[in-house]
């Protein structure tokens, strides 16, 4: 079987024709999906100690040097899918970019403050944003260093193509990559009814947002984090299942014309993250899509839907598992995203896992003598998306989960209302709630 060749590197290269010298390369795998479909702000609460003179100084000049050690925050994107950087001239252009790009707003009293950072999706993956948000925080909590950053090569810390932050092409691609493209060409030719979310009513997008939480309590989340474990699942596994089996009954599959036709589960832009394998300053979208695809045929034929989640986990589990011991899997997204063969696919949903926040973000700053300086009390996330589809997260936070639905404002009715997506995530959250003790099942 024909397979894609194996995506390449590109460099960052000095662009002279332009008004100023840049630093260009293309977007590529994640970059260039996010680039289309949304925006992204990730933020965090915090109480101060210090006054509001001084964290207006320290923030202000944690973000400025946070321009030197990941200056993508000051890229752009041209009309050809590039970023686009120009290295800090001078005084003048590093205090006008900071002009812009920094704001410190002072909404009454107190020692309650956000810090957020707002930003395309294509720079901004969760992760990169906690880590440079961890960055910031260890700034912020001691005085400003003395030593002064060399502005004009700050450019050498930009964040290579995610190609060359994986050590270069895949040297098991003519093998590996085969056995993948197999698998996907498999799924997509299967004769399978696919679950599918309400169709969306025709009303044009205003480019607002949807979006809707729900935290479970620290109890509940250890009971459900419990049953994840005694399945040997994760909770990644536990709100993929919860978001496939409200689909069936948000939507049940239409199967009665043809009683032998299977019915599947696909997602095919499932996310795995590449940070956890580049550095804290990879400042850019950076993963891969599994192409999860379950039968669950026989899942529904168990009437209980407790033990529908239970296979349902398993049976992601064991996807994830199998798409995951395949080393070309993270280089996968950026060689499809130029195929007409192996097209990235038009999905209605996404989902992904944040994990633990505190893993990458610790939630108390002390000083240079040990004094508390800062707690962070509240994560956030939003996604302003253009597109109809429906992203849902899950992190952990102090001991409580927390899922949430996003989506563009197209999937709200005819009367301006947002129910079509509360009966879908309220049915997401129902089905986790079935993992805990004394709740019943619908009759």
């Amino acid at each position: 079987m024909a397979t894609l060749p194996a995506p390449q590197c590109y460099p960052w290269l000095l662009s002279t024709n332009r008004n100023l010298p840049a630093y260009t390369r293309p977007l590529v795998g994640s970059e260039l999906l996010m680039h289309r479909i949304t925006t992204l702000n990730a933020g965090r609460q915090i109480s101060f100690i210090l006054s509001k003179p001084e964290l207006h100084i320290r923030a202000r000049g944690a973000f400025e040097r946070l321009r030197f050690h990941c200056p993508m925050i000051a890229a752009s994107i041209d009309n050809k899918a590039s970023w686009v950087y120009n290295p800090v001239q001078d005084d003048d252009d590093r205090e006008a970019w900071l002009q812009r790009a920094f704001v410190f707003e002072d909404k009454g009293s107190g020692s309650t403050y956000a810090l957020v950072f707002h930003g395309p999706h294509s720079m901004i993956d969760a992760w990169p944003a906690m880590n440079a948000l961890s960055l910031m925080f260890e700034w912020m909590s001691v005085d400003p260093p003395l030593d002064k950053p060399d502005w004009g090569s700050e450019w050498k810390n930009l964040p290579p193509d995610p190609i060359t932050a994986m050590g270069g092409p895949c040297t098991t691609w003519d093998t590996d990559a085969v056995r993948l493209f197999e698998d996907i060409a498999a799924n997509a030719s299967r004769q399978a009814t696919c679950l599918t979310l309400d169709d969306p009513r025709p009303i044009p997008s205003r480019g607002e947002s949807i979006r809707i939480m729900h935290r479970f309590t620290e109890d509940e989340s250890r009971a459900i984090l419990a049953v994840a474990k005694q399945n040997g699942c994760s909770i990644t596994h536990l709100v993929e299942a919860a978001r496939c089996l409200a689909m069936v009954t948000r939507n049940p599959p239409n199967v009665e014309a043809d009683p032998a036709r299977e019915v599947d589960f696909g997602s095919e832009l499932t996310i795995a993250s590449l940070h956890p394998r580049l550095s804290k300053s990879h400042f850019v979208s950076a993963f891969s899509c599994l192409p999860i695809q379950i039968r669950v045929t026989e899942i529904l034929k168990n009437n209980s839907e407790v033990q529908r989640m239970h296979l349902t986990m398993k049976a992601l589990r064991a996807q994830y598992d199998y798409y995951l011991g395949n080393p070309c899997i993270y280089h996968s997204l950026a060689a499809r995203e130029f195929s007409t063969t192996f097209q990235v696919p038009t999905v209605d949903g996404l989902m992904t896992n944040i994990g633990v926040i505190e893993k990458r973000l610790q939630t108390k700053w002390k000083g240079q003598q040990g004094e508390p300086v800062f707690e962070i009390d509240e994560f956030s996330l939003a996604c302003r998306i253009v597109a109809p589809v429906v992203l849902l997260h899950s992190w952990t936070f102090k001991d409580a989960l927390y899922v949430q639905i996003g989506t563009s404002d197209a999937w709200r009715d005819a009367e301006g209302n947002d129910t079509i997506m509360h009966r879908l995530f309220d049915e997401i959250v129902r089905h986790i709630q079935l993992l805990l003790p004394g709740v019943p099942e619908l009759e």
